[in-house]
């Protein structure tokens, strides 16, 4: 809206513009201009026409328009220098001073703040002078040279003091926080910027606002404060939105762009870059905004590896900058350009850039900026691992002076890898623990990550480094002394284990094996209890490799684990007090025969290269030991097998009182020691099995093999690969040799199960066997001498077989030397009672209930024809006896198609006290059995008296089973 200037003189109507501009209020002010020179009236070489042209720069400066702003400010000063009106000229001054500084002509905008200061002290305009100090200062913060930009600040601050001017003060201490977070000094940057938020209350004050606003949000940027940087970010954001500044809302899109960046989300980043590039170049293509803007984009496109791209706008970066002498933004245009050569593999190039960077950034002393240079050479292979470590340290050394724990932890971490790099495993870990610690302190969770895959790598390496020729300790007898050596000859593992723990100071440790089974065993123990041993080594020693839930104990049961952080701990166990720990398998050839443990919880120090070393050698001695341990406990558990074998299966464990099976028994008893070829004929479950192992137990050949094979389980060529054994690459998937079951028996006795269902081929193949007694493996033409005695059987009958041309007439007769024919349970009844009575005391664990059943038993089972002979009636026996368990049974209960109702209960023709006579002998029966047979109880549960019981019995002709 257009002020009232009807009726006022030329000079008060330039007047009444002063008081808009004082408002922001630009575009009203232009308006009132543009009516003031149409008007005219001037006179060309006046004093009016010079304020003219002076408030008319000043108001195109407020639009951002500075060619036509310093075009007018130029003939404002022709116009008035030659005046004695030196406010004006320095007003003029100042303003000139400022489009140079807008359009990035860094030497003309000093040259006219200088001017500007000396015209001020002339007439003792302290505002003005603080207005041309400050915007000195800007410029000095533009070439990067800090500590005069804070000289220049600190030069206005009497001034401000002196006039109380508490706004102008509160932008001087934003400009201070600018400085400061810029040379690094982030906690005197944050304490100005604090005050100046608070100091700036008053209304119209919201560009103050805004600028701190930013600083603020930049800090915490730096600091890696994310959640409050987007908070002031936001808040500068808002206040943009109702009051518009370009340059301003320019580097509220870089801020943006660099949070963006920060956290992963390139897209919101490059979006932020690309906005703030097209404000910057409405206001001006060679300023600040632009080289900033554009080498940030290049970082983002170098994150993105369009390396094309980054070149480009790194090239655009360090061209604007060196245009306006921005000198913290030429070094780090040249940092990313060198990261950019660095992976074109323009190795000279990439050199060159980086030592342009460093020495820019060197020179101004932007210390910040001089840890990102650093780390970022250190990553590349262009400097080499001496020159890389030595800015590592620079780089650590500053961020430990400006507090920046991030940056100390990066700088530890890439200290870490190039130890690893040089084989300096112990420096490496030095470096790795700290960095570790910093970044917990930081809650960096992905460097936290990478810091654990680290580990692993250095883990790993040193595994592999302990079984290589560089384990100095291979040959290790001049590093113990004699008393020692001889201990570990004739000593026991628990000597052995001590001597190697105290070596390489393990706090505690154990040896471990397996024997066969899922048990551990735990020969030696040094500090540990044997419960805490066993948790131990269920996380580390899994009985199946693949049951493990780390992948790392998966890929590693033939190599040494170490870990040397109680994180690396909490990867396989759930433990915090264990700091480092080593388990190393003990080999013999290939195989494990058993593990060492050591571990340390007080000492905080990991096993290094050496002590692994030592504990890799020293593991060869400790396996031979608890290899020629284990040979003895086999012996002595194959010689106490044997025995239990040769007891459970000799011909007095045969239950029967049948004759013909005694006579079979008999036949067996007198060809036993005899190599004669044995075939067993029956049906399914008449005990052909236990029969052919009683016979091998009985025999002179109990002290070797026993092998059984069932012939119709296999399919035909993994037989053929089972029974002959196979070399290795005989066929797909035959990866190693493997001895056959022939070979297996050698000296003993094989036995084929279901014999009638061998294919042709292999009948040949075993008619050879039996005729020559050698074999050949699968792959092999060298043949192996066997000796072993052939049982068979089937529950075929064979000379059918014959008859009908399914099996060989040749290999019938070989194999049919002696033939038994085993007799089904149903035409040898009288051995139920004694087969029941057997399996009751094999399956109730001596339980007295269970004893008394053999009644009820024998009297659902005499009318049953058990087509699956004893092999039925012993799991039916089992499951009645699992049945009657419970406080409440009836005997219906336990019936099944099997076993119906007793006979008593068929017949038709029975009177009703016939069929209660019936029920009454069943629960007396039953009462008998629950009461263990005693009487009087029994009576008690039946509430009836004792001599009516006794009557009962003696009526149903019910008796207590022998016990």
């Amino acid at each position: 809206m257009k002020e009232k200037v009807e009726g006022l003189s030329l000079i008060q109507k330039l007047e009444q513009i002063e008081p808009l501009l004082e408002k922001d209020r630009c575009s009203d002010a232009w308006d009132q201009l543009k009516e003031i020179g149409i008007q005219g009236g001037f006179n060309p070489h006046s004093l009016e026409k010079g304020v003219f042209y002076y408030l008319s720069a000043l108001t195109l400066y407020g639009l951002a328009k500075y060619e036509e702003s310093l075009e007018n400010g130029e003939r404002a000063f022709e116009l008035l220098r030659n005046t004695l009106e030196n406010r004006r000229i320095a007003q003029v001054q100042a303003v000139l001073g400022k489009s140079y500084l807008a359009l990035g002509r860094l030497k003309e905008a000093e040259e006219g703040f200088r001017d500007a200061i000396a015209t001020c002290r002339r007439i003792n305009d302290e505002k003005g002078i603080v207005q041309a100090y400050n915007k000195l200062a800007q410029i000095y913060f533009i070439r990067s040279d800090y500590a005069r930009a804070a000289e220049y600040l600190k030069e206005c601050i009497p001034y401000l003091e002196k006039s109380n001017d508490r706004v102008t003060l509160g932008a001087i201490q934003r400009n201070l926080g600018r400085v400061y977070t810029l040379s690094g000094e982030l906690d005197l940057a944050e304490k100005c910027l604090l005050s100046n938020i608070r100091m700036t209350k008053e209304p119209g004050q919201e560009v103050y606002l805004i600028h701190s606003f930013l600083s603020l949000g930049y800090l915490k940027l730096l600091r890696r404060k994310f959640r409050p940087a987007s908070s002031y970010l936001h808040k500068a954001y808002e206040l943009l939105e109702r009051k518009e500044s370009l340059r301003d809302l320019a580097i509220y899109y870089e801020y943006q762009g660099e949070l963006h960046f920060q956290e992963g989300k390139l897209g919101e980043a490059e979006a932020c870059y690309l906005e703030a590039i097209r404000i910057g170049e409405k206001i001006a293509p060679q300023s600040a905004i632009i080289s900033q803007s554009c080498r940030l984009l290049a970082e983002l496109e170098l994150e993105k590896g369009e390396l094309d791209k980054a070149l480009e706008s790194g090239e655009k970066s360090l061209r604007v900058s060196e245009a306006i002498g921005e000198r913290l933004e030429q070094g780090l245009a040249y940092k990313v350009l060198g990261q950019i050569y660095d992976l074109k593999k323009e190795k000279d190039k990439s050199r060159q850039a980086f030592e342009k960077s460093v020495n820019l950034l060197d020179e101004i002393n932007a210390r910040y900026e001089q840890i990102r240079v650093y780390q970022a050479l250190s990553l590349t292979e262009v400097f080499d691992h001496q020159e890389r470590s030595d800015y590592l340290s620079r780089a650590k050394k500053l961020s430990v002076n400006l507090g920046l724990k991030y940056f100390e932890g990066t700088c530890e971490l890439s200290l870490a890898e190039i130890e690893l790099d040089l084989s300096n495993f112990e420096d490496s870990l030095y470096a790795l623990d700290r960095a570790e610690k910093l970044f917990k302190e930081q809650a960096e969770e992905e460097k936290l990550s990478s810091c654990r895959n680290l580990r692993e790598k250095i883990e790993k390496t040193l595994s592999q480094k302990s079984l290589s020729a560089e384990n100095e300790f291979k040959l290790f007898r001049r590093y113990l002394s004699d008393t020692e050596y001889q201990g570990i000859q004739q000593g026991n593992l628990d000597d052995s284990l001590s001597l190697l723990a105290k070596k390489v100071k393990g706090e505690r440790g154990f040896i471990v094996y397996r024997n066969g089974g899922e048990e551990f065993y735990f020969p030696s123990l040094y500090n540990l209890e044997p419960d805490k041993a066993k948790t131990l080594t269920k996380n580390l020693v899994p009985s199946n490799p693949l049951d493990s839930s780390s992948e790392r104990v998966q890929n590693n049961t033939l190599k040494p684990l170490i870990f040397t952080h109680s994180s690396s701990v909490q990867k396989v166990m759930e433990n915090g007090k264990i700091n480092t720990l080593l388990l190393i398998p003990l080999l013999t050839g290939e195989e494990v025969c058993g593990y060492i443990y050591l571990d340390r919880v007080d000492n905080f120090t990991s096993f290094n290269q050496k002590e692994l070393n030592f504990a890799v050698a020293f593991a060869d001695l400790l396996a031979l030991k608890l290899s020629e341990l284990q040979k003895k406990g086999l012996q002595a558990d194959n010689l106490r097998l044997r025995k239990i074998l040769e007891e459970k299966c000799s011909f007095s464990q045969i239950i029967t009182q049948n004759s013909r099976m005694l006579k079979i028994l008999w036949r067996l008893e007198q060809i036993k020691d005899t190599n004669l070829s044995v075939l067993f004929e029956g049906e399914t479950g008449t005990g052909k099995d236990f029969l052919a192992k009683a016979l091998h137990y009985s025999s002179n050949r109990k002290d070797k093999n026993f092998v059984a094979v069932n012939c119709a389980a296999l399919p035909e060529p993994l037989l053929e690969s089972e029974l002959f054994g196979h070399k290795k690459g005989a066929y797909t998937g035959a990866t190693f040799d493997k001895k056959g079951l022939f070979e297996e028996a050698d000296g003993g006795t094989l036995y084929l199960d279901e014999i009638g269902d061998l294919s042709p081929s292999i009948q040949i193949k075993l008619l050879r066997v039996l005729e020559e007694k050698v074999i050949t493996r699968l792959g092999e033409i060298k043949q192996k001498k066997i000796d072993i005695r052939i049982v068979t059987s089937t529950n075929k009958n064979l000379e059918e077989e014959v008859a009908q041309s399914r099996f060989r007439k040749d290999l019938y007769f070989r194999l049919n030397t002696v033939n038994l024919k085993l007799l089904p349970l149903r035409e040898r009844k009288e051995d139920i009672p004694l087969l029941v009575d057997h399996f009751i005391r094999k399956h109730s664990n001596g339980d007295q209930k269970a004893l008394s059943l053999k009644p009820m038993i024998l009297e659902l089972y005499s009318e049953y024809d058990w087509p699956g002979n004893v092999r039925e009636l012993e799991n039916e026996t089992k499951r009645l006896l699992a049945y009657s368990q419970s406080d409440e049974f009836m005997l219906e209960e336990l019936l099944s198609d099997k076993f119906p109702l007793p006979n008593e209960l068929k017949k038709e023709n029975l009177s009703l006290y016939e069929r209660l006579s019936v029920l009454e002998k069943q629960y007396i029966l039953k009462a008998l059995i629950e009461n263990n047979w005693v009487k009087k109880s029994a009576a008690f549960s039946l509430k009836i008296p004792e001599s009516s019981l006794r009557f009962k019995m003696k009526q149903y002709k019910l008796q207590a089973p022998e016990k």
